[in-house]
């Protein structure tokens, strides 16, 4: 049973996968019981957001002061996004870090919802819970789909 929790809980840890794929795995391959599986899948996804948020300000400081190329790529990744969405993001606030964590599609969640809150500036202190409230109600909505397609497939 550790082994298989810890499994989940890498697979909720990873990008791509995070919760969408690790709790029905969770459920169907390992049996899991759906409530012990939603809390190891949202604790599995929102761990490595707290790493992101705080250290990929000072590794990308440290890159584009040492090689000349992530100057150029932070300087035009910042300048894309937020010309492009910033008045999106004005408009919606700290709302768009919910948002994207909580969306229950490939491609938004936690991971991306953290790198979000890197590249528009939303502070730690608002940009975490902000994500773990998103990857709950992710979670929960991922756990109904998998709940409902167990009872169809049974």
């Amino acid at each position: 049973m550790l082994l298989n929790s810890l499994i989940v809980f890498v697979l909720a840890a990873m990008p791509i996968i995070e919760l969408r794929g690790a709790l029905p795995i969770a459920i169907f391959s390992y049996g899991m019981s759906p409530w012990y599986a939603y809390i190891l899948c949202v604790i599995g996804s929102f761990a490595p957001t707290i790493v992101i948020v705080y250290l990929l300000g000072p590794v990308s400081d440290f890159l584009r002061k040492h090689i000349r190329f992530f100057e150029w790529f932070f300087a035009k990744l910042f300048h894309y996004a937020r010309d492009k969405h910033s008045k999106k993001i004005e408009t919606l606030k700290d709302a768009t870090v919910f948002i994207i964590a909580a969306l229950p599609i490939p491609l938004a969640g936690a991971w991306s919802a953290a790198l979000a809150a890197f590249v528009f500036n939303v502070p730690p202190k608002k940009s975490l819970p902000l994500m773990f409230a998103g990857t709950a109600v992710a979670g929960a909505a991922v756990l109904i789909i998998t709940l409902g397609f167990k009872a169809v497939v049974k």
